[in-house]
């Protein structure tokens, strides 16, 4: 989250909003979590670079499986990070009236 997105929300949103969008998102990740990981493994399991030397192996990081997957597991990071920026952002408009 940008620093001036940060200070938009916490212009025009108050701290039971910020709580509520946090906790949908993290209610939101821990719901679609198992059902992306089976659906990541059947894609794994079913693709031909998987295990398969000769072709050069595993995509890795490039992937867009793994790249899904990896975004799902820093959900709930990200909303942390995105929530504090909110708070110093609405401490910063706050003392900034007084």
């Amino acid at each position: 989250m940008t620093k001036d997105t940060a200070e938009r929300v916490a212009r025009y949103n108050t701290t039971e909003e910020v709580q509520r969008w946090s906790s949908g998102v993290a209610k939101f990740a821990a719901e679609a979590h198992p059902s992306v990981v089976n659906a990541a493994a059947k894609a794994c399991n079913n693709c031909p670079y998987r295990n398969n030397v000769s072709m050069g192996g595993c995509i890795g990081e490039e992937c867009p499986v793994n790249a899904v997957r990896k975004a799902l597991q820093l959900a709930t990071k990200r909303v942390a990070a995105g929530t504090k920026e909110i708070y110093k952002a609405k401490y910063r408009v706050n003392t900034a009236w007084k």
